[in-house]
This record gives C-alpha cells, sequence and structure tokens, in this order.
C-alpha cells in the first residue's frame, strides 16, 4: 500500500510521522520541509499516480487550485481541509472515491482522535482506508453532516485544550508559583484527571460533583469557567460554515 501526500504543513507532516510505516510520496512547496520528513518527494501528479491513497493536506482556500491540477483515476482521495465538502471534491474531481478526514495534531504521536466520511467508496475501501488512519489513534465513520462537530471538537480541540492549560498555569505564575511548578501541577493534573475519568468510568459532570462542596472554592471558580465554552463552540461552529465550500 502506498501513500501519497500533497502539502506537508503541521497536520499532513503529522500524519507522515504517524504512518511513516507505509511507503509515501509527498509534494509541498517547501522542498526543506519534504527532506525533513520519510517520504519520497514528487510532484503533485507524480504523488497521485504513484499512490493508492491520496492525502490532500493543503489550506482550504488553496484547495482548487491542487483539484484543478491533479487527474484522478482508482485512488482514494481523502482531503482533510476544514470546509471543503464531498459535494465540492466530486464537482471539481468527478465521481471518484472521497473521503474527508477530520484529524488533530495529535496524530504525530499516535493519539489522534478524528472523524471519517466518505463518498463513492465500496465497504472494502472503507474499511481499507480505517485500517490506515487508526493508525494514528482514534478514528470514528461519520455521516458528513458530524465532520463539523468533530472539527471543532477534535481539530480545533487541542488548540482549546493547550490554551486553558497556558492560561491555567499562567493564573498560578500570577499569583506566586513558579513557572516550572505550575507547569508541572497543571500538567499532571490534567493527565491525571483524564486517567482518573476513565478508571472510575465516570462522567466529568459526575467528579465535578464529587470534587465541589456547596459553598465552597471549586463551585465558585466553575461559575466563571462555564460561561465562555458554549460560546467558543458556537463561534468555532459559524467560521466552519462561513469557510463551506
Amino acid at each position: 500500500m502506498k501513500l501519497g501526500f500533497i502539502g506537508t504543513g503541521e497536520m499532513g507532516a503529522a500524519l507522515i510521522h504517524a504512518l511513516s510505516d507505509y511507503k509515501i510520496f509527498a509534494s509541498d512547496a517547501s522542498t526543506e520541509k519534504l527532506a525533513s520528513l520519510p517520504v519520497t518527494p514528487a510532484t503533485n501528479q507524480e504523488v497521485v499516480d504513484k499512490s493508492d491513497i491520496v492525502f490532500l493536506c493543503v489550506r482550504p482556500q488553496n484547495m482548487d487550485e491542487v483539484l484543478d491540477e491533479i487527474k484522478v483515476g482508482e485512488q482514494i482521495i481523502v482531503s482533510i481541509a476544514a470546509a471543503v465538502s464531498l459535494d465540492h471534491l466530486e464537482k471539481k474531481l468527478g465521481k471518484k472515491k472521497l473521503a474527508r478526514l477530520m484529524p488533530n495534531i495529535p496524530a504525530a504521536v499516535k493519539k489522534m482522535a478524528g472523524g471519517l466520511a466518505a463518498r463513492n467508496l465500496a465497504d472494502e475501501d472503507i474499511e481499507k482506508l480505517l485500517h490506515i488512519v487508526r493508525a494514528t489513534g482514534t478514528v470514528t465513520y461519520v455521516e458528513e453532516e458530524q465532520i463539523n462537530n468533530i472539527m471543532t471538537v477534535s481539530g480545533s480541540g487541542p488548540a482549546f485544550v493547550a490554551k486553558i492549560l497556558d492560561e491555567y498555569a499562567k493564573a498560578a505564575v500570577e499569583n506566586g508559583m513558579s513557572e516550572d511548578l505550575a507547569k508541572e501541577l497543571t500538567f499532571e493534573t490534567f493527565k491525571g484527571t483524564i486517567e482518573y475519568l476513565e478508571r472510575k468510568n465516570i462522567t466529568p459532570a459526575e467528579l465535578v460533583e464529587h470534587v465541589s462542596s456547596p459553598g465552597g472554592i471549586t463551585v465558585e471558580a466553575i461559575k466563571e469557567l462555564t460561561t465562555s465554552f458554549d460560546k467558543v463552540f458556537k463561534r468555532a461552529l459559524e467560521r466552519t460554515k462561513e469557510l463551506e465550500q
């Protein structure tokens, strides 16, 4: 099985590293990027011609330029671009084997949480594709309507989590804690919380209840924390729809 990548930005490179057991052809405007990755450099069309599965890892605003350039046969074409629909891919490429993968950056360490939607693929093609992308972490097969939600939860999620970690640690430092200790306690608190939830098989809401005492510190602080999450998700979904093709 040979894989191809058109575009090797942060997300493309993350997938390449996770899938490096496969023979990979890749194209990118930056020869330096290609030289730093376990790939065989090629042109866009060569990537398509030499691969069984081609991942389109270019920005949404650059997608049409690539779609207009390449000629596709029986390859499975997988777009990871947000807001580029299967309808749009089919309009540009014809009735080919098409898929949308919504990955996230932890794919680089094989801890991806993402979703896959497909069109014009036989069941065996879907299973083959899922087998490959699940080497990067958890990937759920969904209807395309769910891809935007997955993009908000998983695709943008690592940035949301990283922002929370950063602000959490900064607040500790501003209140007198050393940077090293703030970072260590913040990271271990978040990692420990996830592991606790998984081992105890309880919901996050149940854990909040366990930790919170009426009128206590946690209850009052959470009132401030919860006001913005709904706005974050709604704005992310709105922006996706604004960009959608």
